[in-house]
């Protein structure tokens, strides 16, 4: 009997399949993340954590606009000026900057949903899942908590 496909699998591809585009945007974020994070520490004169987190949300913002372009779904291209904006706040704090780091960080979080959820009823609908099990209620409600911490925390509510 073959096993059903994981929604990660369905996202991330597997062995029979071509690469989706979340693949793609997956990559990009945390090859971002890892490289720029590392870049911008020994750079940027901030701390740490504002650094990461940042760095976190313009990563999240890159790989969804290389989603936007790679699904295509035009409408996500929006995240590039997000990525650039978040990036103008990290160099040069301003009040200008800061507000559009805000609009920036709810924008990317919020295109971030709607892709996942997308993705999620597509899947629902390709594999025939039609229950939602505890485990992905589970899930869902630990990847909203961490979204909310990552922003809090690029924001500066928690120190």
């Amino acid at each position: 009997m073959p096993t059903q496909l994981s929604f990660t699998q369905y996202l991330l591809g597997h062995a029979t399949s071509k690469r989706p585009p979340f693949f793609l945007a997956y990559t990009t974020l945390w090859t971002h993340w890892v490289v720029s994070s590392a870049l911008a520490i020994l750079a940027v004169e901030q701390e740490a954590l504002t650094i990461l987190s940042s760095l976190a949300l313009a990563s999240l913002a890159l790989g969804l606009t290389v989603y936007g372009f790679f699904a295509p779904q035009p409408i996500l291209l929006i995240n590039a000026l997000c990525y650039a904006s978040i990036l103008w706040c990290l160099m040069e704090f301003s009040p200008v900057s800061w507000g559009l780091f805000i609009f920036s960080a709810i924008t990317g979080l919020t295109s971030c949903h709607v892709v996942i959820s997308s993705e999620y009823t597509q899947y629902k609908r390709e594999v025939g899942l039609h229950k939602t099990e505890t485990k992905t209620l589970l899930t869902t409600g630990l990847t909203s908590s961490a979204i909310l911490l990552l922003f809090a925390l690029a924001v500066g509510v928690l120190y």
